[in-house]
């Protein structure tokens, strides 16, 4: 029911860390603790086609990476 109140009364977007297990929010209402825009990051891609040759490791490091720096674009924006 906060959530749905909130909706109606214009939720107040901050720059916040919400992580679920299907993506990263950087931003979202301080009221309900929702997210109020697109993904920053989606998790748990594929790999990008074999011709690329990377390996399932390399991917995941570099997966890991990006999470790590879009967690932390949020720590330093606040």
């Amino acid at each position: 029911m906060k959530k749905i109140i909130c909706f109606f009364f214009g939720h107040k977007i901050t720059n916040m860390l919400l992580e679920t297990e299907y993506a990263i929010y950087t931003k979202g209402c301080s009221r309900c603790k929702q997210p109020t825009t697109l993904p920053t990051a989606w998790k748990n891609i594929p790999p990008p086609p074999s011709p690329y040759n990377i390996s399932d490791d390399k991917w995941k490091e570099f997966l890991e990476k990006h999470y790590e720096e879009v967690r932390e674009s949020v720590n330093i924006n606040i």
